[in-house]
């Protein structure tokens, strides 16, 4: 009872550091610099673009190594040191005066949010049976979601009701409020027998290694389709859809608020019938949405194909996950789920780069047929899943 009791409150400490981390990051990369870059250092986009770049490009580097610092340090000290080296810059920012000092102080911001993830994943995958795993996965990535979705709106009111200095601090104070959450509330899962476990032996090992590329390129090729979109979902909607903005963020959001209340169940469903169903089936329902894009421009339709696409990939990702605990040895859960961490950030660092290029040398429904093509490889990949009890 008392063990389930802390892991409870180690999900708690958890899923609120993430929302409150993710509020920041959206008010950071969707309100706050772009516009503090643009009206006060007179900046222009493709500063700003770098900018941001600088960030993911850090943080994809990072989580490997800091999941590798996670085994030998433990998942709590990890994670703090994640949310500690997020203040330094923020403080800095406030006084930068050009937009290279500015772009190096967003790239020490990354280091610290690479921490972040790999030092959850190995905190989950230690507290957690492989029966609760896919739930616990759909929990978290709602709550990244919702963070997600909270940060530009909270942004965008802070600014137009305070200042920037205000919102800096603002963002500094719930930065040091996550730290003071993980220092009192959290409890370290890592044990100490987890550093001297038996090595696993070579049949294993070969196995293992070709089980994660299986997975690790699973992963590339979705998060790859579903970055095509970031940089060309609003020109979709104004050029070819012609929708207005409010149009267009009406139709976002029925898709957007159906994949997060798909989640959890989906999480669910993946612990009942296993991983690779709903990876499978998941993938398939993408794969067929995005080949649908461009046979129509009807509202409804696009909304709709929108909406099982959010449906898709509520039942891949929350399983995918789960499936990559499930496998990875116990000695080694934070280096390897923070190599899964940076394989997925690199996906979606790439995708809205290709995606760009894509729209504007080949087709605007260019970005759907690519991304179709390799969610169709993903689906295929997915079948090579070797199945196991979920239990």
């Amino acid at each position: 009872m008392l063990t389930t009791l802390a892991a409870n409150r180690n999900l708690a400490v958890i899923l609120l550091a993430i929302v409150l981390m993710e509020i920041v990051h959206g008010i950071q990369a969707m309100a706050l610099f772009p516009l503090y870059l643009t009206e006060v250092l007179g900046s222009s986009v493709t500063v700003v673009g770098a900018v941001i770049s600088a960030y993911l490009i850090v943080d994809v580097v990072t989580r490997t190594p800091a999941g590798w610092l996670a085994d030998r340090w433990g998942r709590k000290t990890i994670l703090l040191m994640g949310v500690a080296l997020s203040v330094p810059p923020l403080v800095l920012m406030m006084g930068a005066r050009s937009s290279s000092t500015f772009l190096l102080l967003n790239a020490l911001n990354g280091l610290g949010a690479g921490c972040i993830w790999p030092a959850i994943y190995a905190t989950v995958a230690d507290t957690y049976r492989r029966s609760e795993r896919g739930l616990i996965m759909g929990l978290l990535s709602t709550v990244m979601l919702g963070g997600l979705a909270l940060g530009p709106i909270s942004g965008n009111l802070l600014l137009g009701l305070t200042s920037y200095r205000a919102t800096f601090l603002i963002c500094i104070g719930l930065v040091c409020l996550v730290f003071i959450l993980v220092l009192v509330f959290a409890r370290e899962t890592r044990v100490a027998e987890q550093l001297h476990a038996a090595t696993v032996d070579r049949d294993h090992l070969g196995s293992l290694t070709g089980e994660l590329v299986l997975l690790g390129s699973i992963a590339l090729l979705l998060t790859v389709s579903l970055a095509f979109l970031l940089p060309i979902i609003s020109l979709y909607g104004a050029e070819v859809l012609r929708v207005d903005k409010v149009t267009m963020g009406l139709m976002l959001a029925i898709p957007g608020t159906v994949t997060a209340l798909a989640l959890l169940p989906a999480g669910y469903l993946a612990d009942r019938l296993g991983r690779k169903p709903p990876i499978v089936a998941g993938l398939a329902l993408l794969t067929l949405c995005y080949a649908g894009a461009p046979t129509t421009t009807n509202l409804l339709v696009v909304t709709a194909g929108a909406t099982c696409a959010g449906l898709g990939y509520a039942l891949a990702v929350p399983a995918w996950n789960a499936l990559a605990m499930d496998r990875i040895p116990t000695e080694s859960r934070g280096l390897l789920l923070g190599a899964v961490a940076t394989v997925q950030g690199a996906g979606l660092a790439i995708g809205p780069i290709i995606g760009g290029l894509l729209w504007e040398q080949v087709h605007p429904y260019a970005p759907f047929v690519a991304g179709a093509l390799l969610l169709f490889a993903a689906t295929l990949l997915s079948l090579c899943i070797r199945s196991k009890s979920p239990g």
